[in-house]
């Protein structure tokens, strides 16, 4: 008997079976991904693209999903701790803007260089909208990030520091922060000191 998979609340325009046979990943006009168990029919995942799904795809050996959205934007994801977390843990990232090309009156069209943002982000899991973390979870994620940018592990007491859980501060739902943030701004040599540092 066919399995019908609920979730998605806008048509789908994508689906990828894993190279196990053992999950699914999908990709719809909701702006989410989800991954699903093929057995039980139980969504796994969801992950809020932020712009419609045109695509979403497993890697060859599984480790990976790929999609790419409606305003231009490739995302990379790596499927892991499944089922998830409760309560869910992000990450506070800057992000990279790519740059929309302009046309000129005279019909040249001339690219717009992309930019990373202004400041620390990271994306609710409830509801999918993006906010800057709260000061004392960029203290830590700061600090964890020196240290792993030196090659070294981060201790287990890193992760259970109880400052990093805090609520959305758009729908309420509770959340729990990695103790490093993802920042290629912060390690560019080329960058001044002053515009690394968060905004306060």
């Amino acid at each position: 008997m066919p399995a019908h998979l609920e979730g998605h609340s806008l048509p789908v325009n994508s689906v990828t079976v894993s190279p196990d046979g053992r999950r699914a990943v999908s990709g719809s006009y909701d702006d989410t991904v989800r991954v699903w168990d093929l057995e039980t029919g139980q969504c796994l995942a969801v992950y809020h693209a932020g712009a419609g799904v045109n695509s979403a795809a497993f890697s060859s050996d599984g480790s990976r999903i790929v999609c790419g959205t409606s305003d231009g934007q490739m995302h990379f994801l790596a499927p892991v701790n499944f089922p998830p977390s409760s309560p869910p843990i992000i990450t506070a990232v800057r992000l990279w803007r790519f740059g929309e090309a302009t046309k000129q009156p005279d019909g040249t069209v001339l690219p717009v260089p992309g930019r990373r943002d202004d400041h620390l982000t990271c994306r609710c899991l409830h509801c999918g909208k993006l906010f800057e973390p709260p000061e004392p979870v960029l203290a830590i994620g700061m600090e964890g990030a020196q240290v792993i940018r030196k090659g070294l592990w981060l201790p287990e007491s890193a992760y259970a520091d109880p400052r990093l859980l805090a609520p959305c501060p758009h729908c309420g739902g509770a959340l729990k922060f990695n103790p490093f943030v993802v920042d290629a701004q912060a390690s560019d040599p080329r960058i001044p000191k002053r515009a690394r540092e968060p905004t306060r």
